[in-house]
């Protein structure tokens, strides 16, 4: 969920990612706020599902423009492509 660190966990939490939850934050932001934990990236397995849990306005104007492959026009995502 969110930045999730596996990398050294792998025996504890397994190798392979079905489902990531996250929300517009956490998916943008986890890279800054993880980084020094060794998150590089939301995971990118074969055949995952991504589960947006929204928290507001500011989530469905994120979501508004990364499936029009628009930049947000306004709010706290603007101009984030």
């Amino acid at each position: 969920m969110n930045g999730a660190v596996i990398k050294g966990y792998e025996e504890d939490v397994g190798k392979r990612t079905s489902v990531y939850v996250h929300t517009a934050h956490s998916i943008t932001d986890s890279l800054i706020a993880f980084q020094e934990y060794g998150y590089k990236s939301a995971p990118h397995d074969k055949g995952i599902k991504y589960v947006l849990i929204p928290e507001g306005l500011r989530d469905f104007q994120w979501l508004q423009g990364l499936y029009k492959g628009e930049k947000v026009s306004s709010g706290e995502y603007q101009d984030i492509k």
